[in-house]
């Protein structure tokens, strides 16, 4: 089955690069299959600006957007879509785990307005080493259906939060303030959900 990508925000994207584009079926429900286009960018800006460690892990921001099409399509209902959000949530929370993300935790959940669609929108805490230091990350997966059978949006992100001062993953974490001054979590929320709410 042919899924178009999403519709993502170029005019918001000033600063990213796209760096995956990708069809996969993420998974199963039943008797209907899922099939995903996901588009996967990451802020170049940023990266740009953190000091240079050799050797040590990179931290990044990303955004993602997802269009998931259903077949045989099933007829809408809330039970559908709390299945296909339960099923992206968790699959989120993997892809994070592969992204190198530690001790991923789903944080948070709540309702989320995207132009007039109620979303469920999923919050998660999550760690990364880099060097010497623990950073702390924030991640965020929204979900919604869109007005065409079968069909729903994904959209989300992850980017850094803090540097840890103490070590409860076992590394010497220490207090980095170059690091640290890179980091701007308010920011960096309001600017992903500008981006998930822009997504189509």
């Amino acid at each position: 089955m042919r899924v178009p990508p999403p519709a993502v925000p170029e005019d918001r994207l000033d600063g990213w690069r796209q760096v995956e584009s990708s069809v996969e079926h993420p998974f199963d429900a039943g008797l209907v299959r899922v099939t995903a286009h996901t588009v996967v960018y990451e802020n170049a800006t940023f990266a740009e600006r953190l000091p240079r460690r050799p050797g040590a892990t990179p931290i990044r921001r990303f955004f993602f957007a997802s269009r998931l099409r259903l077949a045989p399509k099933p007829p809408a209902s809330r039970t559908l879509f709390r299945l296909v959000a339960d099923r992206s949530m968790a699959g989120f929370e993997t892809k994070l785990r592969e992204r190198g993300f530690l001790a991923v935790d789903r944080a948070s959940e709540r309702r989320f307005d995207v132009r007039g669609t109620e979303a469920r929108l999923a919050g998660y805490d999550a760690r990364t080493r880099v060097g010497g230091a623990v950073v702390g990350v924030r991640g965020w997966l929204a979900a919604w259906p869109t007005d065409a059978r079968g069909e729903f949006l994904l959209a989300g992100g992850a980017y850094p939060t803090n540097v840890a001062e103490d070590d409860s993953m076992g590394v010497d974490a220490g207090r980095s303030p170059s690091l640290a001054d890179a980091f701007d979590p308010e920011r960096f929320r309001e600017e992903l959900f500008a981006l998930i709410r822009a997504t189509r």
